[in-house]
C-alpha cells in the first residue's frame, strides 16, 4: 500500500498540517482540515469529508475528527469495506464531564478566544509544556476568522452523544474494526473509562498530542 494512500484529519482547533511535525514524510495534500463551519450545516460537512475520504485506503483522524468519522459511518457515507480507519484520543468521553463544565467552557470560547487557546493548547499538549511553543502556530482558536466556524466545531463535539449514544458509537468502533489510540496522561479525553468500553489498551506516558506519534507504524510500513 502506498502512503499516498493514507489521510490525515485534524483535532478541533487546529490546522491537519499539524501530523507533518510528526510525520514530516507526508504531503500537505493528505492533510485534510474540516470545512469552514459558519454557513454550512452538519449534513455538507459530511458530504465535503466523504469526497475527499472516499479514495483513501487509511483514515487517521485525530480527536474532533474522529467522532465526524464515526458518523458517517453510521450515515453510510464512508465505505469502510477496504479502508483502516485510526482514531487517536476519541471524544467520547471527557475529562470535564459535566454539561455545567462544558458549557463553561464554550462560554470562555465565546468571551475570550485567545485566552481560552492557550488554556486549550496546554490541556492538549500536557504534561509535555515544551511542545506549546511546537504546535502554536498550527492552533485557530484565536483566529478571529475562524471564531464561529470553531465554536460551531465545539458545539457539535459537545453535544455529539445525544444524537449518537455511546453505547451505538462503542458498537460502530467494534463492528466496523475502527482502531481506537487512547493517552494515559489525556487531560481531554477520560482514556481510562473509555478503555474499559472499548476494552482497548491505553498507550503509556502519552499526552492527548503525542498520540500522533501512534500512526508511525501504519504509515512506516509502506
Amino acid at each position: 500500500m502506498s502512503i499516498q494512500n493514507h489521510v490525515f484529519l485534524s483535532g478541533w482547533g487546529f490546522k491537519a498540517s499539524l501530523w507533518q511535525i510528526f510525520h514530516p514524510e507526508i504531503s500537505a495534500h493528505q492533510c485534510i482540515d474540516m470545512p469552514f463551519f459558519e454557513n454550512i450545516n452538519e449534513q455538507q460537512v459530511l458530504q465535503y469529508l466523504s469526497r475527499k475520504l472516499a479514495k483513501a485506503e487509511v483514515v487517521h483522524a485525530w480527536s474532533h475528527s474522529g467522532l465526524w468519522v464515526l458518523k458517517l459511518i453510521q450515515q453510510n457515507k464512508l465505505d469502510v469495506k477496504n479502508k483502516s480507519i485510526y482514531c487517536y484520543g476519541l471524544p467520547l468521553l471527557w475529562q470535564f464531564s459535566s454539561d455545567e463544565k462544558k458549557q463553561a467552557f464554550i462560554k470562555q470560547y465565546e468571551l475570550n478566544p485567545k485566552k481560552l487557546s492557550q488554556k486549550f493548547l496546554k490541556l492538549v499538549a500536557f504534561p509535555e509544556a515544551d511542545k506549546l511553543k511546537l504546535i502554536e502556530s498550527y492552533c485557530l482558536l484565536a483566529d478571529a476568522r475562524e471564531h464561529h466556524s470553531q465554536l460551531n466545531y465545539l458545539k457539535w463535539m459537545f453535544s455529539f452523544t445525544e444524537r449518537m449514544p455511546i453505547t451505538d458509537a462503542i458498537a460502530l468502533c467494534n463492528q466496523m474494526s475502527v482502531t481506537v489510540f487512547l493517552a494515559e496522561n489525556d487531560a481531554i479525553v477520560d482514556s481510562q473509562s473509555l478503555a474499559k468500553l472499548l476494552n482497548g489498551e491505553i498507550t503509556k506516558s502519552q499526552s492527548h498530542l503525542g498520540l500522533l506519534h501512534f500512526a508511525k507504524s501504519e504509515v512506516s510500513a509502506c
